[in-house]
């Protein structure tokens, strides 16, 4: 079966804009959630992305597989159901799919009985996998764009410590906290060795290199003459729309991935990688400690801050913006681009069609 049904996109209202950005691809899921063996391995994923609930499973060849998880029969979750031989089997009545969307197995009907053509299921997301990470193509067309991802970004490995959790934050706000470097001194003033005194962000650069933003900067502790002295530097780039690398030392960087679920709450992953010269085992708990740090201390007031801004679902006119704000005005610019596109799509082909192809997948060759 070729015929798949896309998701459909929203039309810009011209009192509320989308919180999904659309044309995108957005991590959903550690691969490792869906393992190809042992007991798990007959057992769905269920999880709750772009709005919408979703069952992860694998095929008999261990790619992953992906549609809606309510059943087309009567709507339970195939969620709670489990794999047979790369098929997903409903935990209600039995019924079965395949990873292309075909009902193979009705058994209350018995054995070669005639499947209504509404029980094969043709909205099947495009999905890839790739950096550890399970993805899902969020758009009309097929995929244009690249993944949001720097390949120098760590990936789940034996050196590597990762860590996943739910921001009660609108997808904006989020990615804007992100990519915020000069609340330091403040959102975190309990874990500020300057006491607030490295409060300038000097120097500071910012550049736009189509879909990647780039940015480097100091907090830097002004004197009474105006003149500074960095004291803490980054480096902080993001891949439109949902990916992010930190660079905090030579030796320690980070990768974030997130992703909507709905209007109110972000999925969040992040690997850490600690380079200590002193074997992989070392490496390991270093990272794991500074993820543990990162999570139990630092982020929690950036998570406070998010949750309680107004609006949620931000634009850059709900803002008055400063120099020290550059990435986020690009990424929200980048984000009017692709809801400007879909809107101007959707009004040219209204009432939205549907397109067709198979589902791509891909196997990252970098290791997990």
């Amino acid at each position: 079966m070729n015929d798949r049904l896309r998701t459909a996109l929203p039309v810009l209202s011209p009192r509320r804009e989308p919180v999904l950005i659309p044309e995108a691809w957005y991590p959903i899921a550690p691969s490792t959630d869906l393992p190809a063996r042992g007991r798990r391995a007959t057992k769905p994923l269920g999880i709750m992305r772009l709005g919408r609930r979703w069952v992860l499973w694998r095929d008999e060849a261990g790619a992953v597989a992906c549609m809606p998880a309510a059943c087309p029969h009567r709507g339970a979750d195939l969620a709670q159901g489990r794999v047979r031989q790369g098929e997903i089997e409903c935990p209600y009545h039995g019924f079965r799919w395949s990873a292309g969307g075909e009902c193979v197995a009705l058994p209350c009907e018995g054995r070669g009985a005639r499947v209504p053509a509404k029980l094969h299921v043709r909205e099947r997301p495009i999905v890839r996998e790739a950096h550890g990470l399970i993805w899902m193509w969020y758009g009309e067309r097929e995929p244009t764009a690249q993944l949001p991802w720097f390949e120098r970004s760590p990936v789940e490995g034996r050196r590597t410590a990762t860590h996943t959790e739910v921001w009660e934050v609108s997808f904006t706000r989020t990615m804007e906290a992100m990519q915020d470097l000069h609340h330091f001194p403040f959102a975190h003033h309990g874990l500020d060795p300057w006491r607030g005194k490295a409060a300038r962000l000097d120097p500071y650069e910012c550049r736009v290199e189509g879909e990647r933003i780039y940015q480097k900067a100091a907090l830097a502790l002004e004197r009474e003459d105006g003149s500074t002295e960095p004291v803490v530097h980054f480096q902080l780039d993001c891949a439109f729309p949902s990916g992010i690398y930190l660079k905090f030392s030579p030796r320690v960087d980070a990768s974030v991935a997130l992703c909507p679920i709905d209007e109110q709450r972000t999925w969040v992953w992040a690997c850490y990688r600690v380079e200590t010269g002193l074997g992989a085992v070392i490496d390991k708990l270093s990272a794991r400690l500074s993820m543990w740090f990162e999570f139990a201390f630092v982020q929690p007031d950036d998570r406070r801050m998010s949750a309680s801004a107004e609006p949620q679902a931000c634009t850059a006119a709900d803002h008055a913006l400063v120099r020290s704000d550059a990435a986020i005005a690009a990424w929200h610019k980048l984000r009017r681009a692709h809801l400007h596109a879909a809107s101007a799509s959707a009004q040219e082909h209204s009432p939205l069609t549907a397109g067709s192809s198979d589902i791509e997948q891909s196997k990252s060759s970098q290791s997990m």
